[in-house]
Parts: structure tokens; sequence; C-alpha cells
């Protein structure tokens, strides 16, 4: 018996191995961390560092005349079984999305995907989970890091995005949404039941447009994003190396709710590796409401390896603004609120 189930075993894993050999991989990350809040909370933190748990199916296949198919599908989980993270209830809560792509055109894909603005974002920061997730909030509220619907935001549903090819050392980013989504099957249309008697209605249209590019050694986003009839954004930022030890990095965001104040802000930070496996992390962001919000962040981090590390990080927000991103139901700019707080988190992240 237990030669049989041995092998049938082995055969399994060869079975596993042969699907995933031909063009078809698995990758992910998981990130917790133990963190102590303002007001005395201890709690457990989901992407102190990484901003998010996933894990990443995808594939792609050789067509004919340099183009390929390919398709992505990423599910956001919470440690403790939560919809948070990027989850919203969905298997594939993240980017579930399909397209074709070559060297010459560019790639085309269709599906739940990142806004090319949240990405600009991500990338002119200096990757903590804690703090950038949090200064895109302090920049426009809470409809500028969740316009896609998501629970976790950033992600946009029924959306089509063209990438172009490198050209000249810049590329282009554009995103659209189709303005209405389906339900069960149904096309969303106001005032119309679907088949389990309750109403449909239509998705506002998104779209944004980021381009992305080397200018003078130093890595530059200029992106927007525009939900009709709601809010508009615009950003620009970049990074720097300035040595092999030391990375700068700033941008700057312009967001207007629609009949709502604008709000301004910008972000400046800082990574120093301090030696082969440590890395010293500062940041700041300040933004210009009346009683102006500011968020600070101080980490290190130790690489265990390429794929393992552990971390510290330590937060503090004013007048508003959240220091961990496990709290963001509590963000407000209506100015009731003027106390600070902070948080405190060490945790661990492993890639595969």
């Amino acid at each position: 018996m237990k030669k049989t189930q041995v092998a049938l075993a082995a055969v399994a894993l060869l079975a596993s191995t042969a699907a995933l050999a031909d063009g078809v991989s698995v990758s992910g990350i998981m990130d917790v961390g133990v963190g102590h809040y303002t007001g005395n909370k201890t709690f457990m933190e989901q992407g102190g560092w990484a901003d998010h748990s996933s894990i990443t199916f995808s594939a792609t296949e050789d067509l004919s005349n340099g183009v390929a198919g390919f398709v992505t599908l990423e599910a956001g989980f919470d440690a403790n079984g939560y919809a948070s993270n990027g989850g919203n209830g969905n298997l594939f809560s993240r980017q579930a999305l399909v397209g074709l792509k070559s060297a010459e055109l560019g790639s085309i894909s269709a599906g739940q995907q990142l806004s090319p603005y949240i990405l600009a974002q991500a990338l002119t920061n200096q990757g903590v989970g804690n703090f950038w997730v949090n200064r895109v909030i302090m920049g426009g509220g809470g409809g500028n890091a969740a316009a896609g619907g998501t629970h976790g935001g950033f992600f946009m549903k029924d959306a089509v995005e063209y990438i172009s090819p490198n050209i000249a050392g810049f590329q282009l980013y554009a995103l659209t949404t189709t303005g209405r989504g389906a339900d069960a099957g149904y096309v969303a249309a106001d005032g119309t039941a679907n088949n389990g008697g309750g109403l449909l209605t239509a998705n506002t249209r998104y779209t944004s447009v980021a381009i992305n590019g080397q200018v003078a050694g130093a890595n530059l986003w200029v992106a927007t994003q525009d939900m009709k009839d709601t809010f508009k954004s615009w950003t620009i930022g970049g990074s720097y190396a300035l040595t092999e030890q030391l990375t700068v990095s700033a941008n700057y965001i312009d967001h207007k709710d629609e009949g709502a104040t604008k709000v301004k802000s910008y972000a400046l930070g800082a990574t120093y590796k301090v030696a082969p496996a440590t890395s010293l992390v500062a940041q700041y962001a300040r933004n210009n409401l009346d009683d102006a919000q500011t968020l600070w962040n101080l980490g290190a981090k130790y690489d265990f390896s390429k794929r393992t590390a552990a971390y510290i990080t330590y937060g503090r927000a004013t007048n508003g603004a959240i220091s961990t991103i496990g709290d963001r139901n509590s963000y407000t700019n209506d100015g009731s609120v003027t106390t600070s707080n902070s948080a405190t988190v060490v945790g661990i992240t492993h890639a595969f």
C-alpha cells in the first residue's frame, strides 16, 4: 500500500510539473506582521512592507510573427481569512486579465487590471506598504485609492489596457473601462431588474494614462486618472540612485473631487543599504488641507535570502491621516480629527 501511495504521489508530481512547464508559472508573496497601534491596540498586520499577500498564476503562448498570448490571474488574500489586501470576495480579486503582446507593437489586455496611475504612485515611493498606500489615500481620500470599487482598491473592473513598446526609452500606459459591467450575465443598466430581483447599476467610466522613462539616470513617471463626474488626479514623480547604496524618491499628487476642495500633496523618501543584507528607509508626506496632514515612516529590512526578509516599520500620522493600512477605514480629511496616531509593525515576507 505504501509503495502504491508513493508511486501515485510521484506520478501526480510529474503531471503537475509537466502542466506548468509549458509557459505557465505560479508566484506570490506572503507578508504578515504583528503591530501595535495608538490606543494600546495589538493587531495582526497584513502587508506592512509588501502592502499585500497574493498568489499569481500566469501563462504565455508563442503564436506567429512574434505575437504571444498571455493571461494573469492574481488572488489577494488575508492570512487571517478576511477579505482585504486587494481581496473583494472573488477568487482572483486583484488582476484577472487576458491579452496579446509583441515586442514591436506592445500589448493589449482586457479584464480587471491595475490602474497606471496607481502603478506610477507605487514606483515613485520607497516600496513600504505601510507608507505608500496611506500616502495615496492622504493625497485624495478613499476615492483616490479605491477607484476600482474592489475591496482593496487600485484594480479596475471591466478594463482594457494598452502598453506601448519601449520607444527611445519611454513607455505609454493607457487604460479605460467600458463604463458598464455585467452582473450574473446581465449588462448593467440603471433601473433594470436582474434575475435575482435586484437592480443593476451602471459603472462610472474610468480612464488613466501614464508615461514612464529614464531621464539623466532618473526613473520618471507622469500619470493621470479620471473617474467620470467623480474625481480627477494627476501625479509626477521619480526615483534616482545617488550611489549603489543610496536611492532617493519624490512625488506630487494633485487630486480634485467633483464639487469638493482640491488636495495637493508631496512625498519624499530614501533607502540606504547599510550592509549587503540590511536596508534602512525613511519617508515623509504632507498635504495642503487647512489642518495639513503629515505622514512619517521609518523602517529597516533584513534579507535572509533573495526571497525571505524580516522587517520593522514605525509610522506616525496627523490630523486624520492613518499610520497603518490596517486602519484605513478611519481616514478622514473633513477636519474632525486633529490628533496624531502611530503604529509599529514587526513582520516577515516570503516571495515564491
